[in-house]
């Protein structure tokens, strides 16, 4: 057909019809993301494209062509890594997607699990005020739980626990991280590297009733 030919409307639907069968190219994170997510016949919880400078602030080398993204399979109450089944089906999945040049790297997330140590008093003629305190601490995690490299804030979950209506104070709060590649900052702040993972680890709380 030449330039100058309008296009038929038969021409139109077979058209289109090629175009819905081709796979569209993965441009930006949130198309890589999204190709992920949707993998055929596999279960995936989250996944995110790291960006190349946050990459090398974890000190993990990367250059413009490498696209980095990390993924979490739908695995309740447990903490599974990356299988070679999912890398190959996920790699599989994406190879006509991705833009010319650009290299797949799939990274399995890194679970640090977090203890936490407290001596909280609490106000008296509160029913269940420790368990509401648990409680607050878990739904803090859960909700920071698929989220990817999070900088867990000291004064965060300090301020959660001393605003609610059951505590009279904190005579102490202590976070312990472990895991690899997490960073500390002096006012607290923990730093998870990039495909890391937020995990509530053992809790200890001692209670005491306020005068």
């Amino acid at each position: 057909m030449g330039a100058w030919e309008e296009e038929t409307l038969d021409e139109a639907f077979l058209r289109a019809r090629r175009e819905l069968k081709s796979p569209f190219t993965a441009v930006c994170d949130q198309d890589y993301e999204r190709y992920v997510m949707e993998t055929p016949g596999l279960l995936i919880e989250s996944c995110k494209v790291i960006p190349a400078a946050r990459m090398k602030e974890a000190r993990r080398y990367t250059d413009g062509t490498e696209v980095n993204i990390v993924v979490k399979p739908f695995s309740p109450g447990q903490r599974h890594g990356l299988s070679g089944c999912y890398k190959k089906n996920i790699l599989a999945y994406l190879e006509p997607r991705r833009m010319v040049g650009r290299r797949i790297h799939l990274l399995s997330p890194q679970y640090v699990s977090f203890d936490l140590y407290g001596d909280i008093v609490l106000q008296p003629h509160y029913i269940s005020a420790r368990e509401t305190v648990r409680e607050t601490v878990e739904s803090y995690f859960q909700a920071i739980y698929n989220q990817f490299g999070v900088t867990l804030q000291y004064s965060s979950l300090y301020g959660i626990i001393d605003m609610l209506p059951c505590v009279a104070r904190i005579n102490a709060l202590n976070l312990d991280a472990r895991g690899t590649g997490v960073r500390r900052s002096r006012d607290g702040a923990v730093k998870l590297p990039p495909n890391g993972v937020a995990c509530l680890g053992d809790i200890q709380f001692l209670f005491s009733i306020g005068e």
